[in-house]
């Protein structure tokens, strides 16, 4: 009976000091695998949403005094959201030991927040001109853009078949 507690007990402290690592480790963990791709498209949604409001907001500059502020403001609104999706993904666990689907999801939000940094302001920068925007300002912002979109898709790309790969190893119904 002595050994059947004493085998007990090292068994509670073991999975004691693994709760404790794991809970000192700041990582992010889940519950499902369903939980765990959840995750990774909500950070993504989040991006493409503000992305998709700083484009509209390009779209609806009309150069009037107001129009540049609502455009700056869209511009922050997409990088703190690249910002915290980066940050947070960076922060989650592996899952079953395979980090792919979320490397992959790294590297795309990675790729919006260094875009964030050097194209997206370019073409902010140019814009802002205003009346003073020139016909070589405009080719400049329309190629920067084009390869933006270009490098965004090769990205976006990639993160879908990782998702589709760990959809298939975890048998995940995507819809």
């Amino acid at each position: 009976m002595k050994k059947i507690s004493y085998i007990l007990t090292i068994v509670v402290l073991l999975l004691a000091v693994n709760a404790c690592k794991n809970a000192g480790s700041g990582k992010l963990t889940f519950a499902s695998a369903v939980e765990y791709n959840d995750f990774l498209v909500k950070q993504q949604k989040e991006v493409l949403n503000t992305q998709t409001a700083f484009s509209e907001a390009i779209n609806a500059l009309d150069f009037s005094p107001n129009s540049d502020s609502n455009l700056t403001y869209k511009f922050r609104e997409f990088g703190k959201a690249t910002k915290i999706a980066l940050d947070t993904v960076n922060k989650m666990d592996s899952w079953n030991n395979n980090t792919q689907f979320r490397d992959d999801a790294i590297k795309m939000f990675k790729f919006w927040n260094d875009a964030y940094k050097k194209e997206y302001k370019e073409m902010i920068n140019l814009l802002l001109k205003g009346q003073d925007l020139t016909p070589e300002d405009q080719d400049r912002m329309n190629k920067v853009g084009a390869d933006v979109d270009a490098k965004e898709q090769g990205f976006i790309n990639t993160f879908l078949e990782s998702q589709k790969k760990f959809a298939t190893e975890n048998n995940i119904a995507l819809y």
